[in-house]
C-alpha cells in the first residue's frame, strides 16, 4: 500500500476515534448534569424534612405521606454508583 494512502487512512481513523471520544464525553456530561439536578432536588427534600422535624419534633401528615411513598419505591429505581 502506498505510504500516503496509509497515512490518509490513519488520519481518518484518528478523526473517527476523536469524534467517538467527544460523543462519549458529551453523554457523560449530560448524565452528570442530570445527576446534579437529582441531587439538588434530594437536598431540598431533606432540608424540608429537617425543618419540619426541628419545628415540631414529629412529622406532619404531609411528611408522613411523602415518607410512606418514598419507602414504597423499589430499590431498582435507584442508580448504583
Amino acid at each position: 500500500m502506498h505510504v500516503a494512502k496509509r497515512k490518509a487512512i490513519k488520519k481518518q481513523d484518528k478523526k473517527k476515534h476523536i469524534k467517538n471520544v467527544q460523543n462519549i464525553l458529551l453523554m457523560e456530561n449530560i448524565a452528570m448534569e442530570h445527576m446534579h439536578k437529582d441531587i439538588e432536588f434530594l437536598k431540598r427534600e431533606v432540608s424540608i424534612i429537617t425543618y419540619i422535624l426541628s419545628q415540631e419534633g414529629t412529622l406532619t401528615e404531609e411528611a408522613k405521606k411523602r415518607l410512606a411513598k418514598a419507602r414504597e419505591s423499589p430499590n431498582a429505581e435507584y442508580l448504583e454508583i
